[in-house]
């Protein structure tokens, strides 16, 4: 018995004449979706894009500094375990910008404290290269965040992108114009920013939760 966590791969499998798979992605945990639930009336800050995971290049941490050093009045928060020398690059990274302290970096945080984070910034970003089934996806659409991501593994299907849906931005992986075009672009229309981020708390409730 085989067990596919996105259609793409269950497609695949199937096409290749497998016969015992199932289709069961990866739920919300219902801690979690419990949590975000009671962190849904946190005001959202203004201008803030949020990173959650490991600080590293392939998650496309340093396209996200660049996309936003030309974006006026923007921070950016980096959530998760960062080596001192990646630090160091992305730090030096904003000097090519006129704009002080305009990122930060907490470490590793606890479930509950990613989730008021989800649940308080303006716009979550995962710009990452490659990704199978991100819970990270999971949890920021559970806190109705305005997703933008990449268009890797079952991102596209999570956020149900092929269907035209407003549940979030994808972009091509490493293209740091289109990152920086997502990003303004919600940041300049705030209720299709909103949509999108009540579209996606819908969705992951209806199909992604126990």
């Amino acid at each position: 018995l085989f067990r596919s966590i996105d259609q793409f791969s269950y497609d695949a499998l199937v096409q290749h004449g497998i016969k015992n798979v199932d289709y069961l992605p990866n739920p919300l945990s219902p801690t979690t979706e419990a949590f975000a639930n009671q962190c849904s009336k946190l005001p959202r800050s203004e201008n803030r894009v949020l990173f959650v995971g490991h600080v590293i290049k392939s998650k496309g941490v340093f396209e996200l500094v660049e996309a936003c050093g030309t974006i006026p009045n923007i921070k950016v928060k980096f959530v998760g375990l960062c080596k001192e020398e990646t630090k160091a690059e992305l730090i030096n990274l904003t000097n090519n910008y006129p704009k002080k302290d305009w990122i930060e970096f907490t470490g590793n945080l606890s479930a509950e404290e990613v989730i008021k984070e989800m649940c308080k910034c303006t716009i979550f970003a995962l710009p990452t290269y490659t990704e199978g089934f991100p819970n990270v996806i999971l949890e920021s659409m559970a806190c109705a965040c305005p997703i933008v991501t990449t268009k890797v593994g079952a991102i596209p299907e999570m956020l149900d992108i092929d269907n035209s849906n407003n549940n979030g931005i994808c972009i091509a992986p490493q293209n740091m114009d289109e990152l920086r075009t997502a990003i303004s672009h919600l940041l300049n229309n705030p209720e299709y920013a909103k949509s999108c981020g009540e579209n996606a708390r819908q969705r992951v409730k209806e199909l992604y939760s126990m």
